[in-house]
């Protein structure tokens, strides 16, 4: 849905321009999302199952559109050697603590730091790597969900956006868009295959809302069930993507 809640209108600017640009946006990158799962499911021979079909057919997608502006003097990297903060240490300030997202997958557009920043980061093979702005693409994170499903066959992609060093503080402005792509909230959160299940940590057939109540009131000691939206799930130091 566009509503950040079900069945509460959005509000859109005067100029109808913005609703058009907008919805147009969402129409084609939700399309991209259900054209990858449904390449993720050939690959791993699942494709053919009812509940492979329900997720992609049936899956609820989620928008935000964030604007980071130039980072405040005090989130900035308090120290210039990169080196220190190799092992996700303290040697850097964050804009967004490293997490994964709790969803199926995310595609998110962003645009890039006019001073050349690169703020994105994912960690691949034990190592913080740098995820640039390249023109007309998206960037995909795969959810914990999807990770859950395939039995960590397509593993989570855990990322963080870090803040600039004090002398690239002006020109750090960056914005992203994020299509969270979810299963319905019934959905039973379970590997698909007998294969997977020896990866699957958690109750099976959870339905998703409660599976994401629950990992989320294990994250910040909240009562499982307190938290029902995708939105709640990628929160951390005030910063959502």
């Amino acid at each position: 849905t566009l509503s950040h809640e079900a069945e509460v209108p959005n509000v859109w600017p005067s100029d109808p321009r913005f609703r058009v640009y907008w919805e147009g946006y969402q129409l084609h990158v939700s399309s991209a999302a259900r054209r990858l799962l449904a390449v993720i499911g050939r690959a791993l021979a699942l494709d053919g199952r009812d509940e492979w079909r329900k997720l992609v057919e049936g899956g609820e997608v989620l928008y935000r559109h964030l604007r980071y502006p130039d980072a405040p003097i005090e989130r900035c990297v308090s120290c210039e050697d990169p080196s220190a903060d190799e092992a996700g240490g303290a040697g850097a300030n964050l804009r967004m603590a490293a997490h994964n997202d709790l969803d199926i997958l995310t595609l998110l557009h962003q645009t890039a730091c006019p001073n050349g920043f690169v703020s994105l980061q994912a960690h691949v093979r034990e190592r913080w790597m740098d995820v640039p702005t390249i023109e007309d693409t998206l960037v995909v994170n795969f959810g914990e969900v999807l990770a859950c499903l395939t039995g960590s066959a397509v593993r989570a992609t855990k990322h963080r956006v870090l803040a600039p060093p004090a002398s690239l503080r002006l020109g750090s402005a960056r914005t992203s868009t994020v299509c969270f792509f979810n299963p319905p909230g019934e959905f039973a959160i379970t590997p698909f295959d007998s294969d997977f299940s020896g990866h699957f940590v958690g109750e099976v057939d959870l339905p998703f809302r409660q599976w994401l109540g629950s990992v989320v009131g294990g994250l910040t000691g909240r009562a499982p069930g307190a938290a029902t939206t995708v939105v709640e799930c990628a929160i951390t130091d005030g910063d959502v993507e």
